[in-house]
């Protein structure tokens, strides 16, 4: 599916798809590797991304983490749950909903869910920001893992420890850390990312 992700994202070319070799696409592939060595008790088939607030690199790394597993030979999906503010056109949100959220929690999508895991080896769902709505921590029961994405020197350590809290209450299985625009010593600043997993 994610030979054809150049066409279908329009004018959006993922840099692991553009740039293989380069040091941000390494990183995409230490985070993949680092998703599935850390977590060898239990199969991460369905993993969903969000941040602390829009604009943190979210969608970003969720296209990215879904091509770099796609070209390790993995049957991925990608799909766009941020149903307000929808971005990606692979799996496309679709048409616009009144209340997201009830379509969130419906049995249809639960049975949805659980009908492609059995289809792809590995579907990553990118979700909206966790302080402007609550679908994330809905979406959070309906896949295996949670990726929080966190902008170094933007977001605020009393909301992301926040965001983390409302997750957990909600049950979310909080898999790890992805840290976005890291100032690199030979760059003035770049976009850099790196997992961190959270026991």
């Amino acid at each position: 599916m994610m030979k054809r992700k150049i066409d279908q994202l329009g004018s959006y070319v993922p840099i692991s798809d553009k740039e293989p070799h380069s040091i941000i696409t390494e990183q995409y592939r230490k985070l993949r590797t680092n998703i599935e060595l850390s977590n060898f008790n239990q199969e991460i088939k369905s993993i969903a991304l969000t941040s602390t607030m829009a604009m943190e690199g979210k969608t970003v790394t969720s296209i990215n983490l879904a091509t770099v597993y796609a070209q390790s030979g993995m049957k991925t999906l990608l799909i766009d749950m941020d149903l307000r503010k929808p971005k990606i056109h692979i799996l496309t949100s679709g048409t616009k909903l009144p209340y997201p959220a009830e379509f969130l929690m419906s049995d249809a999508l639960k049975s949805l869910m659980k009908d492609l895991k059995t289809k792809y080896d590995r579907i990553i769902i990118d979700t909206p920001p966790m302080t402007a709505v609550t679908d994330a921590s809905i979406i959070s029961s309906l896949v295996d893992g949670m990726i929080i994405v966190i902008a170094s020197r933007e977001a605020k350590t009393d909301v992301a420890s926040r965001v983390i809290q409302d997750l957990k209450d909600n049950g979310a299985n909080i898999i790890g850390s992805v840290m976005t625009r890291v100032q690199k010593r030979e760059h003035k600043y770049m976009n850099y990312y790196y997992y961190n997993y959270k026991a």
